[in-house]
């Protein structure tokens, strides 16, 4: 159950003519742009409203993403739904691979299950670029539908720092020196949500007398039957995705105490950027890492995530 309440007021900055493709027309430096040329261009009062949003709510919603944004996301969408369909992907990608001087690094197809049926399945990469060119994709194409999107997200993980880092102490992480010589532990995920039960699966657990009435405020809510993920907080500095047309994702907003489904068509063509546990441990709890969970629905859901980490 998540909040439908019209008059909430959500943290919704509006990109149009904010994200922008370079050109060298542009005098924006090349390092300040994503890898496809794209730069996200904020104004003071953006930041302040970023920065607010993050401290107050949690999380912040970009909208309004331009054309060339949502034909990338489609790509990588699309890629996602060949890979999963295909019947031999767990023999084209080797399972957590083991990498030269990087023990445990690499991808990894993982599937988890309920009842003997698909609960979700997901394709795991980690963003660095020394892992990048040693890992065994499942073909040229789908590299690259995955790269676009992930560069893209990773670039609004990026500005997203850049406006909370005067806030942010590294030293309070438990990340020892010689971690600065080892890939950076980012990962970009993509998962498949079967929703084989649907949304209205019986179970017992969630007919409980009590359970109705105390999940909506519940931060701490998880049900296996009700919840595709249960209720939980990612161990990074930010998580990025574009929202899925098929919705899922639900995050437990700060400032109302309420469970926001962010897919039920209240914003459309829009991403979200939430705060997780690094960030908040960094920040000594000015960023509060926020709950999150993802929810059945009636039909196949493909989600495509980004995570920063340290």
């Amino acid at each position: 159950m998540a909040s439908s309440l019209k008059d909430l007021q959500f943290p919704i900055l509006s990109l149009e003519s904010k994200f922008i493709r370079s050109s060298r027309e542009n005098t924006k430096p090349d390092v300040d742009s994503s890898p496809n040329g794209f730069y996200l261009n904020l104004s003071e009062p953006d930041k302040e409203f970023v920065k607010s949003s993050l401290q107050k709510h949690g999380y912040v919603i970009f909208t309004d993403l331009c054309s060339e944004l949502r034909i990338i996301s489609s790509q990588a969408e699309e890629e996602a739904k060949r890979f999963f369909s295909c019947p031999n992907k767990v023999e084209n990608v080797y399972k957590e691979p083991r990498i030269d001087g990087l023990p445990g690094w690499g991808i990894g197809y993982s599937i988890r299950k309920h009842r003997k049926k698909v609960k979700r399945e997901m394709f795991h990469v980690y963003t660095d670029e020394r892992v990048q060119a040693n890992i065994p994709w499942p073909d040229k194409v789908f590299r690259k539908a995955m790269q676009d999107l992930y560069s893209i997200l990773q670039h609004f993980s990026s500005k997203c720092f850049e406006i909370v880092e005067n806030d942010f102490d590294l030293a309070k992480l438990d990340i020892s020196p010689s971690q600065n010589s080892t890939p950076n532990p980012s990962v970009f995920d993509v998962f498949i949500y079967a929703n084989v039960f649907g949304a209205d699966i019986d179970c017992k657990q969630c007919q409980t007398s009590d359970n109705a009435e105390s999940k909506l405020n519940d931060k701490t809510r998880s049900c296996i039957c009700e919840d595709n993920m249960a209720s939980h907080t990612d161990p990074g500095i930010f998580t990025v995705k574009v929202l899925s047309s098929v919705q899922g994702l639900q995050v437990f907003d700060l400032k109302h105490s309420e469970w926001i489904q962010l897919e039920d068509g209240r914003f459309p063509n829009s991403l979200v950027v939430f705060n997780c546990e690094q960030l908040e441990v960094g920040s000594q709890e000015k960023y509060k890492a926020t709950s999150h969970l993802v929810s059945s629905a009636r039909e196949s859901r493909i989600s495509l995530v980004y995570e920063r980490r340290l």
